[in-house]
């Protein structure tokens, strides 16, 4: 492959307002909806949440006052000032996917209690938000308050699959789905491997889930990073396992993974994950401390093949 079939960056237009982690989604052929984030990044523990990762150094006024962005990838200079309400998207820790109907966001930080919250919000009409509409805006009410779920959707008809997050620690509490058209989130019942499920670790934030199979009710994914919302606030201590999740039954089955070779599959918040092909999955990224800490181990960062009886 030739150096210039890779492409190449080039500058592009100015946000109006410094954003960390951002919902960044494509709302046209050459539009991009920016949303959210935090205007700073340190090390706190809020009142209302046994965080200390990723948390503006003021909740109140922590997140960018400009909710939305849109961008247009074509051109130079400054992005717009966007009129759609994301809802719970412009929260710090908040989650976001795209669905064949919008966007979803689920989840975040109240800027003035400092407590997760138990929304969700969908940002639909996304030709007109393109065009520097509004879209059309509709909350859901959660099964559980949550910070930077796993999410995923059943291509079919836009079912997101909620996962994790939340800070009551409850296995019943442990998964949802937000069902297109409902205004609240539908509980999933989980069952399956007894260490997993007694384990104070098993519920965390900012996970990696990376979806190795689809049918037409069921979904099965991997689970691995992220932060337990248990102390220690370790990411070593995170879990990693498969879940097979049926939306007809409204059940999910957990069960622990292996990798070839033995060892343990590299995490962190914030972890990304992009399934390959022969069962492999490609794992990236991920925040290991918020302080500076003793070097790590190297490790092997390659894809690597999972063990499991999926």
């Amino acid at each position: 492959m030739c150096s210039s079939d890779l492409g190449a960056f080039r500058k592009g237009p100015e946000l109006q307002a410094a954003r960390v982690q951002p919902h960044v989604h494509a709302v046209g052929q050459s539009r991009v909806l920016v949303v959210g984030g935090v205007s700073g990044v340190v090390q706190q523990s809020s009142a209302g949440l046994p965080l200390k990762l990723m948390v503006p150094d003021a909740l109140s006024g922590g997140v960018p006052a400009i909710k939305a962005e849109l961008i247009d990838v074509t051109a130079t200079g400054k992005s717009i000032q966007s009129p759609a309400d994301p809802g719970v998207g412009a929260l710090a820790l908040s989650s976001s996917i795209r669905t064949p109907n919008g966007i979803a966001f689920v989840g975040g930080v109240d800027g003035t209690t400092g407590a997760a919250v138990a929304k969700a919000s969908v940002l639909t009409n996304l030709d007109e938000v393109a065009g520097n509409g509004a879209g059309k805006t509709t909350t859901v009410v959660t099964t559980a308050a949550r910070v930077r779920p796993g999410l995923l959707v059943f291509p079919d008809d836009g079912t997101t699959v909620v996962w994790g997050g939340a800070p009551s620690r409850k296995v019943g509490e442990l998964a949802e789905l937000l069902v297109p058209g409902a205004d609240k989130g539908v509980a999933v019942a989980v069952t399956g491997d007894a260490a997993l499920l007694s384990s104070d670790y098993l519920h965390t934030a900012g996970s990696a889930v990376v979806v190795l199979a689809v049918t037409a009710d069921q979904i099965t994914f991997l689970v691995t990073g992220g932060v337990p919302l248990a102390s220690p606030l370790v990411p070593s201590n995170a879990l990693q396992y498969v879940v097979q999740l049926d939306r007809a039954a409204k059940t999910a089955q957990i069960k622990p993974v292996a990798l070839a070779g033995g060892g343990s599959l590299p995490g962190g918040f914030g972890v990304l994950g992009l399934p390959l092909a022969d069962g492999r999955v490609l794992l990236a990224g991920g925040l290991l401390a918020t302080k500076k800490a003793d070097p790590c181990p190297t490790q092997d960062r390659k894809s690597t093949r999972l063990n499991s009886s999926h």
